[in-house]
């Protein structure tokens, strides 16, 4: 009886004990199946089967579309337009041609639109770095020029790890740049177009830089001559007129004007301008006049010597004129009755005397002025062959020795520092033995850096075009000595030929400074004169017509090339044709 009591109350026990239970599992399934439980709640990310793959298609369509892509992106629903859509046809067919895009951007535009734009933002960061990386290892390919050379012959070499140990600033550099080092590693080929791409970019940025800068200057410079000669007019048309006014107080004051002229230092000796008033007083009021007789007497009064000269023969022979005129009109009157053939004849005849003179006088004039004109040409012509050549030759030396001048070329004025000169001698020797360039150096480094670097950039150009450098520039030589380009392209072997060189200053001097002109006239001289004169610019010189007729011009005697060198043109003897 006490056994079933006691399993009774066990039993019992159990019971009361597995009642909460009954209690807590429904509490439990219904905290499960609330609203709030995760599997219930919207997921924050509704298109999370996007694909980064459909994300850049569509970013890449926006970028090639941008007028779609402002739109969309302001607003999304645009894209649940019909309408909309079918006025866009590029649009339209993406969508058609990517079913997995259309499909999430019409589930929920904004969200899509969000992702596509957090996308391009990544996208551009990417690409932003990318330029970045390229650009520093442009940099560092342009200080190591022989690893700039051997990668861009083989692009592979950077993952060859003998290579790399070989050259421990690549090494170094790779192991400070992981991105690059992946690029690299990942497609050499690639990655080396790109920064040879970049490299030309970066060339082509810096000649344009480089050339407006040039023209800036250019038209600093034209401004500063225009400036400095209008200047010189002003101040040469102010000392003109204020040495018409000393000459008029002079020719008013006689004995002041002779004591003067015979001792022009009088004026500075206070007791004399105390005993003439007028002349002190003149002086106060005309300070100009005061400080240039203060500074030379002596060349201001041959000055007013000279300007009073000119008025008197200017008078003269304005009285002259007069005086015939009237002496014509009184001859005429007497004799109007009886010599009025006569007197037309001979008024006449003064008329034809006068317009003669006038004639030969012009002429001389003018034929004055035609030499002068040619003697400046010619001297001008001489000073640019002579610089022409001396920046060649310093360009052919800077292209020899690239350490000077990439130095020379960020700071022209090391020219003229001893040390720098002195710690290259190859500079130094060259510089001895060219006092001319050396010469402009110490003048003005930048201006004569500043015409080697438009000259290297031309000779670059004929190089990348084919050109032959030497050909070009001898041609351009030709183009400024006619007469030399008419010899040699009858007898090119008067190269070889020492009376003739010798007789040629100008050619010896040329070839001096171009020793790979030199080089390519001696394997094949008529080739390369038939070569270079194809560059040649120039035109014939050997008359020259003025006003008064034809001046011949021949070739020095000591040439003598041929028979038919040395003869004139039949053309000098033909009279200048009537216009």
């Amino acid at each position: 009886m006490n056994k079933k009591r006691h399993s009774f109350v066990r039993n019992a026990v159990a019971v009361l004990a597995a009642t909460p239970l009954l209690w807590i599992v429904p509490s439990v399934n219904a905290q499960s199946s609330s609203p709030s439980s995760p599997e219930n709640r919207t997921s924050p990310n509704p298109n999370s089967d996007i694909t980064r793959q459909e994300l850049a298609r569509f970013d890449q369509f926006l970028d090639n579309h941008r007028e779609i892509a402002e739109q969309l992106r302001h607003d999304p629903s645009l894209v649940n337009d019909q309408n909309y859509v079918q006025e866009h046809a590029e649009l339209q067919t993406f969508l058609q041609d990517h079913p997995g895009v259309r499909e999430e951007i019409k589930e929920n535009p904004n969200y899509f639109m969000r992702q596509e734009n957090r996308y391009d933002r990544r996208e551009e960061a990417r690409e932003d770095n990318r330029r970045e990386e390229l650009a520093r290892f442009d940099q560092f390919l342009d200080r190591h020029r022989e690893i700039a050379e051997q990668l861009r012959r083989d692009p592979s070499l950077v993952k060859n790890q003998q290579f790399v140990s070989n050259h421990p600033a690549l090494q170094s550099y790779l192991q400070d740049h992981p991105a690059v080092r992946e690029d690299l590693t990942r497609n050499p080929d690639a990655f080396m177009r790109q920064e040879q791409r970049y490299d030309r970019r970066e060339d082509a940025n810096r000649d344009e830089a480089r050339n407006r800068f040039d023209n800036r200057q250019d038209n600093d410079v034209r401004q500063d001559r225009d400036s400095d000669r209008r200047d010189a007019d002003r101040r040469d048309n102010d000392r003109r007129a204020q040495l018409a006014q000393f000459d008029r107080f002079l020719d008013s004051h006689r004995e002041i004007a002779e004591q003067l002229r015979r001792d022009p230092s009088l004026v500075k000796n206070q007791q004399f301008l105390q005993n003439h008033p007028a002349l002190q007083t003149y002086l106060q009021e005309h300070q100009d006049i005061r400080q240039r007789l203060d500074q030379n007497p002596n060349a201001l009064m041959r000055q007013e010597n000279r300007f009073d000269n000119n008025e008197r023969d200017a008078g003269n022979r304005d009285y002259d004129n007069d005086a015939r005129r009237d002496n014509d009109n009184r001859n005429g009157a007497s004799d109007r009755n009886d010599n009025r053939t006569d007197a037309r004849d001979n008024g006449d005849r003064d008329v034809r005397n006068d317009r003669d003179r006038n004639d030969d006088m012009r002429a001389r004039n003018d034929n004055d002025h035609d030499n002068a004109n040619r003697m400046d040409n010619d001297r001008g012509q001489d000073a640019r062959n002579r610089d022409h050549g001396q920046v060649a030759s310093f360009d052919q030396f800077l292209d020899k020795h690239r350490e000077i001048a990439e130095q020379l070329r960020r700071d022209p004025s090391l020219a003229k520092n001893q040390q720098f000169v002195s710690n290259h001698p190859a500079l130094q020797a060259y510089l001895q033995d060219h006092q001319g360039v050396r010469e402009e150096l110490n003048q003005n480094p930048n201006a004569f850096m500043q015409q080697e670097n438009r000259y290297d950039s031309r000779e670059n150009g004929m190089a990348r075009s084919g050109m032959n450098r030497e050909q070009y520039s001898f041609g351009q030589f030709l183009g400024t000595h006619s007469a030399i380009s008419e010899q040699l392209s009858k007898d090119p072997s008067l190269l070889k030929n020492r009376e003739y060189m010798s007789s040629h200053p100008e050619l010896q001097a040329y070839l001096k400074a171009h020793p790979d002109a030199q080089n390519q006239m001696a394997q094949n001289p008529d080739r390369f004169i038939k070569s270079s004169q194809q560059f040649s610019s120039g035109t014939k010189t050997g008359t020259t017509t003025g006003t008064t007729g034809t001046v011949k011009t021949t070739t020095p005697d000591a040439a003598k090339p041929s028979s038919d060198a040395t003869k004139p043109s039949t053309d000098a003897t033909k009279p200048p044709k009537q216009q």
